[in-house]
């Protein structure tokens, strides 16, 4: 998507001659273009976005179409005025009209390693355990996700408690928050995630969980929280 005619035809030309690319479209009206990728006309896994739609006032409406389908956006400028606003759009990549071929090839290679990190998290989200290191020299625990009760952030520790036991390794809560996206668990406090399959019972801030456990949900959590429990409220139609 690309205003100056010259910067469309270089860069379909840098597309057309590297291996693993397929260019599914050229358009020099951003709106037009994300319309037709909102109506799934066409579905590109990446794009390259001319830097000046970050001064219009539609700025959002095309961020909003790109991000929501997860496409990586890379923006091309003759200058490098907006760089730093593009990256506010966690753009993988700023490029200054007009691309090398060579320049295009790292840019490339970014948006690669990009999908890589992706479809290393899709992966473990999808896998239904993990293995983590205990404290023991070269020892690695299984860890089923689904006897998973909670999880504990205590120093530089993270405590994952089961239905029988618990283990104790040395990871972020970040980390552990990423790897199990996508399932039952949901961060309620900056300190724990919990099993939504293990709660027992909720009183107000307080989570009743089927091991004996009660966590305090944080403030912070709880509107994330009771949006994502919202749906398995059973309330009368009278």
């Amino acid at each position: 998507m690309n205003r100056e005619p010259a910067a469309l035809g270089l860069l379909s030309q840098h597309v057309g001659k590297t291996s693993g690319l397929k260019l599914i479209g050229c358009n020099s009206d951003p709106l037009d273009a994300v319309a037709k990728i909102g109506r799934s006309e066409v579905i590109p896994d990446m794009v390259f976005l001319d830097s000046e739609v970050l001064r219009g006032s539609n700025m959002l409406k095309v961020r909003s179409a790109l991000l929501d389908r997860d496409t990586q956006v890379v923006f091309s400028s003759l200058d490098n005025d907006l760089a730093a606003a593009a990256f506010d759009w966690d753009a993988v990549d700023y490029l200054q009209q007009p691309v090398s071929y060579e320049r295009f090839l790292r840019c490339i290679n970014k948006v690669k390693e990009r999908f890589g990190l992706i479809n290393q998290v899709i992966e473990r989200a999808n896998a239904s355990c993990f293995f983590i290191q205990s404290d023991g020299k070269g020892k690695l625990i299984r860890v089923a996700k689904e006897r998973i009760v909670y999880v504990e952030s205590a120093l530089n520790y993270l405590h994952i408690h089961l239905d029988t036991s618990s283990h104790a390794t040395y990871l972020p809560i970040k980390e552990m928050e990423e790897n199990l996206s996508g399932g039952p668990f949901i961060r309620v406090h900056k300190s724990f995630i919990i099993n939504l399959d293990k709660i027992n019972v909720v009183e107000g801030n307080m989570i009743h969980l089927n091991n004996g456990k009660t966590i305090v949900l944080g403030p912070n959590y709880r509107k994330d929280f009771f949006e994502r429990i919202g749906s398995l409220v059973m309330k009368s139609k009278k």
